[in-house]
């Protein structure tokens, strides 16, 4: 319950500090990046798998977010 109400000040703080408008835009801005975040790593697994079906030598998950992690 404690954590509930931690969480509504909180955001209830934001808010108030920065406004309605740019908290909805800093939100869309956090969705997006888990978004291409969480696409970065389902990438690396479909190409792990198609580097195996080749038979190329399998990059780290280090090299594939330095190439395609960075916007």
């Amino acid at each position: 319950m404690v954590s509930f109400y931690l969480t509504a000040t909180i955001l209830l703080c934001f808010i108030a500090y920065i406004g309605m408008e740019d908290s909805m835009r800093f939100v869309r801005f956090v969705e997006i990046d888990v978004r291409w975040h969480w696409i970065v790593v389902r990438a690396y697994f479909i190409r792990r798998k198609l580097e195996r079906d080749l038979g190329i030598e399998p990059t780290t998950f280090k090299e594939h977010y330095q190439t395609y992690g960075k916007r």
